[in-house]
C-alpha cells in the first residue's frame, strides 16, 4: 500500500510537469523609442509590457486555444506607424495579436525623424499606417487587414479548421 501511494504521487507529479511544459510564453516588449515587438524574451534595453502563455497541444496548460504547427514561425509580420493615444492603432494591434501576427510598432509621437519617415511613406502624418507584405493600410479595416495577411501568405487557422471539418464530414 505504501508503494502504491508513492507511485501515485510520482505519477501525479509527472502529469503536472508534462502539462506545464506544453505551453509557450510570448512577451510584448517595448524599447526606449516606444517600438513594440512580440518575442520569447525581451532584448536588453526594452521592457516587458504584456506576457501570454499559448498552449501548444494540451488544453490544460492554459485556457487559450492551442497554436497549430502551421502558425509557428510564420513569415508574415506587420509594421505599424502609430501614436500611444490612438483608438484605431489599438484596434489594429489587438486584431494582429489575436491572429498571432508579430507586430513591430514605430511610435511617431514627438519624433521628427519618424514623422518624416511616415510622411515620405504615406504623404501625411495620419496613423495608423500598417505595412503587411507589400501592402500599406491606412486606419483600421478588418477586411483589408485579412486580405493583406492572406496575400502575404498567412493562412487563417479558423478556415483550415472549417475545411478539415468539411472533409471529415464528407468522408463519414
Amino acid at each position: 500500500m505504501k508503494y502504491i501511494f508513492k507511485s501515485y504521487i510520482i505519477l501525479s507529479l509527472l502529469i503536472i510537469s508534462f502539462n506545464s511544459m506544453s505551453a509557450v510564453k510570448i512577451v510584448e516588449c517595448e524599447d526606449e523609442e516606444g517600438n513594440k515587438t512580440f518575442q520569447k524574451t525581451c532584448p536588453p534595453g526594452s521592457t516587458t509590457i504584456n506576457e501570454k502563455r499559448i498552449a501548444t497541444g494540451s488544453k490544460d496548460a492554459t485556457e487559450e486555444k492551442p497554436v497549430k504547427l502551421d502558425q509557428i514561425g510564420s513569415s508574415v509580420s506587420a509594421t505599424m506607424y502609430s501614436i500611444p493615444t490612438c483608438s484605431p492603432c489599438e484596434a489594429v494591434r489587438e486584431f494582429l495579436q489575436i491572429k498571432n501576427i508579430p507586430l513591430s510598432e514605430i511610435n511617431v509621437e514627438g519624433d521628427i525623424d519618424k514623422q518624416a519617415e511616415l510622411v515620405k511613406l504615406n504623404g501625411s502624418l495620419n496613423v495608423p499606417i500598417t505595412l503587411i507584405g507589400d501592402r500599406k493600410l491606412s486606419g483600421y479595416n478588418r477586411t483589408e487587414l485579412v486580405s493583406a495577411l492572406k496575400s502575404a501568405g498567412w493562412k487563417d487557422p479558423n478556415e483550415a479548421d472549417k475545411k478539415e471539418n468539411e472533409i471529415t464530414n464528407k468522408t463519414e
